[in-house]
């Protein structure tokens, strides 16, 4: 498995499954700890076109919250592997009580016959999930998706699940896998 981002920042790959291991001469890589994990801060050291400075990826890097300063050094220097990538700081879902469901990007990864899908959070108890369908896709398809959902969400969101043939897109185009229509807190 390959990691990048589009802003050529940072570079990670895996040959074993949860081992994640990041390429220094790619880009000099930073954790910056948050509410929702281990944020990853890189500088690009390859993309002389668009100097990126300690630019703010918005991913979460699967490492423990109580890692040590030497620990993520060793791992931003690619001599100790991390867990993968388990979600994004702009993509979690709201609870009521104000706590957050984050790394939704594992509700839909890897499931045989989805083309893409996105989670759209309705209300704080209510999601949909959106999925444009490939040729693959069947009832077992449904079936990884729910038992994943029942795992990672309280058991107080309800969901529905929609198939259409395109993916909800934003003003510029683009089709994330989050979208939230709740009201942005004053």
């Amino acid at each position: 498995d390959y990691y990048g981002q589009a802003e050529r920042v940072a570079c990670a790959y895996s040959l074993t499954d949860g081992e994640y291991w990041l390429r220094p001469g790619y880009g000099a890589v930073e954790f910056l700890r948050g509410d929702d994990g281990m944020e990853i801060v890189a500088t690009g050291l390859r993309n002389g076109a668009q100097m990126l400075l300690r630019y703010r990826t918005g991913d979460v890097a699967g490492v423990d919250d109580d890692a040590s300063e030497e620990r993520l050094e060793e791992i931003a220097l690619g001599m100790r592997h991390f867990r993968g990538i388990s979600g994004r700081t702009s993509e979690y879902l709201v609870l009521e009580d104000g706590s957050r469901v984050v790394g939704l990007n594992h509700i839909v990864r890897d499931v045989r016959g989805i083309a893409s899908a996105q989670i759209l959070q309705k209300d704080f108890d209510f999601i949909e999930l959106v999925v444009v369908p490939a040729s693959d896709f069947d009832e077992s398809s449904i079936a990884t998706i729910k038992a994943r959902l029942e795992k990672k969400v309280p058991s107080r969101v309800r969901y529905s699940i929609r198939l259409t043939e395109t993916p909800c897109r934003t003003r510029a185009g683009k089709a994330p896998l989050f979208f939230s229509e709740l009201e942005p807190a004053p």
